[in-house]
């Protein structure tokens, strides 16, 4: 039988709450999400947030990988939504029960794990990680012994166990995002020096924004509000320069709707409500490429350059090309600032996206927001022949439409929207293969389809 852990008060008082309001509907759902969790704050256990980003947490980020000594570096805990009489966030992994439960495993001949403060909490539900109840903490722990061995006997290998995912904090820690077990094992085998993947301060506060938003209440989660304000680190040296793009950016009129500005520096300009359809669509993308590194990228995005930034931080060599007038100085400006070989140009016709004659060959190309606006300013005739040459020079293609439009556009040769979309897409284009990935909700308004395209 299914051992519970001793959380049988929480479950009867969540069954008869959910029994007695389920049939409200939309109006129960605040009052049910604020009870659980409540009563969840009460018993300090760990409430899982999934993934709302799609990001891939493991070594698909496209990172280089950097030697980390932790001998020079503070390692923390990342946010783990647990209430702070009970959370580790922010807390040394040096001082946590998983590196005691691996140093008691390597070193004592007649080693019980279920003495160890890391199998207690786990019991109880209250590490960061689903777990409650003995059969649960027993599996884990089971689990977590097979990765000591590993790292042991083989070594500590990224391209077999995942990278470790860290990023920088403002207090000059380090926060360690995923592989919190790894690390830890490397802890308590001595290991001086280990491979990571150093995270963008953006995207990581951008995935633990929403479960921050929904802890209830404030106070008991002080700690992970804390430690989701250290991620990050600014560039004190260069403040001046910062000072003047923000000048720029209020002179140029920019608006959130047309991309987040991926750097610590211009938080305030990354409003999640605004920002979070860039980052969804940036998910898309992470997953279908493996590596970006050495790659030569075509952003015709209608934006402010987020998506090209953000890949060019990953080693591609981008040409920007849809930039609004009005942002291209800030855009040049930020380019300067981090240092990145980013190929920066004002929005053009369509013979200045792609020449005729042109000889340039790239490994992907982003259109987002774009071809509609193309559609509706000069007609349907040069979106076709925009996605004809985009295909000639250009192995896949990332594009999205807003499907509300497709019809409008299209016809209604299909009944399926998507399949209008694909269907565009396919008979003005190389591309054998149109797979529809995902939908993304703009700033609370059109709902746009995203294709990804290959020969």
């Amino acid at each position: 039988m299914y051992n519970r852990g001793g959380n049988h008060t929480f479950s009867q008082i969540w069954w008869s709450i959910r029994k007695k309001i389920r049939g409200d509907g939309e109006m129960a759902r605040p009052i049910v999400r604020q009870a659980k969790s409540f009563i969840y704050g009460i018993i300090g256990k760990y409430r899982p947030e999934p993934n709302k980003l799609g990001f891939p947490m493991e070594s698909s980020l496209a990172i280089p990988l950097t030697e980390l000594i932790p001998a020079d570096r503070n390692l923390i805990f990342p946010c783990d939504f647990i209430p702070d009489k009970f959370s580790f966030a922010g807390t040394l992994v040096n001082d946590s029960p998983h590196v005691e439960f691996a140093v008691r495993y390597l070193s004592e001949d007649k080693f019980d794990y279920r003495e160890t403060e890391y199998y207690k909490l786990s019991l109880r539900g209250r590490l960061n990680f689903p777990c409650s109840g003995r059969f649960a903490a027993e599996l884990r722990v089971q689990q977590y012994i097979k990765i000591i061995d590993k790292i042991k006997n083989e070594g500590f290998r990224s391209d077999k166990y995942g990278a470790i995912l860290v990023v920088e904090c403002s207090s000059g820690e380090v926060m360690v995002v995923n592989g919190k077990h790894r690390v830890a094992a490397l802890l308590a085998l001595g290991t001086k020096k280990f491979s990571v993947e150093f995270c963008f301060a953006d995207e990581i506060r951008t995935l633990y924004h929403a479960a921050l938003g929904r802890t209830w209440p404030k106070y008991l989660y002080k700690k992970n509000s804390n430690v989701y304000n250290k991620i990050g680190v600014s560039l004190l040296k260069k403040s001046k320069k910062v000072d003047d793009i923000k000048k720029m950016l209020n002179r140029s009129g920019y608006k959130h709707k047309c991309g987040p500005i991926p750097y610590y520096e211009f938080l305030e300009w990354d409003m999640y409500d605004d920002s979070l359809p860039f980052y969804k669509r940036l998910g898309m993308i992470l997953k279908k490429n493996k590596s970006f590194i050495g790659k030569r990228v075509l952003d015709m995005s209608y934006d402010t350059a987020y998506f090209s930034l953000a890949i060019a931080k990953r080693g591609a060599e981008v040409k920007s090309v849809g930039l609004a007038p009005c942002y291209y100085d800030v855009i040049r400006n930020i380019c300067e600032l981090y240092e990145i070989p980013l190929s920066v140009h004002k929005r053009g016709n369509i013979n200045d996206i792609v020449p005729e004659e042109s000889s340039d060959c790239y490994e992907a190309a982003l259109l987002f927001s774009t071809l509609h606006t193309v559609i509706e300013k000069n007609g349907i005739d040069e979106a076709e022949d925009l996605l004809k040459r985009i295909s000639e020079v250009a192995d896949v293609l990332f594009v999205d439409f807003p499907l509300v439009n497709a019809s409008k556009y299209f016809g209604t040769r299909y009944s399926d929207r998507k399949d209008m979309c694909a269907s565009f897409i396919s008979s003005n284009t190389t591309y054998k293969n149109i797979e529809y990935i995902d939908d993304v909700r703009q700033s609370g308004k059109k709902t746009f389809g995203v294709f990804y395209c290959t020969h």
